[in-house]
């Protein structure tokens, strides 16, 4: 799937019918750098941040993530992952996992 289409129907259909509607309020985290990571998030409206510390401990934005995107980390087969960065709304909106 080329990543800039729009999301396909059947992928979206499996969100709506087997994920589990979260409404998260602007500020609220999602997800924290280093935390066990199982799920992966769909965006159904709204903005979410997807950050990381530094070493001097300020806040870098690596992307802004809206409306249809697929945020977070899974991993199949291997062992437990853990998250690579952080994810923070700074917009209203309700997401599925």
């Amino acid at each position: 799937m080329d990543l800039t289409e729009p999301l396909s129907m059947g992928i979206y259909q499996l969100f709506e019918e087997h994920g589990i509607h979260l409404k998260v309020e602007k500020g609220n985290f999602i997800f924290h750098e280093g935390e066990s990571a199982g799920d992966l998030f769909f965006i159904k409206n709204g903005s979410i941040q997807i950050s990381k510390e530094t070493e001097n401990g300020k806040e870098l934005t690596f992307r802004v993530c809206g409306k249809n995107n697929i945020i977070g980390e899974s991993s199949l087969f291997g062992p437990t992952t853990f998250h690579s960065n952080t994810a923070k709304a700074i917009q209203l909106r309700n997401h599925n996992t």
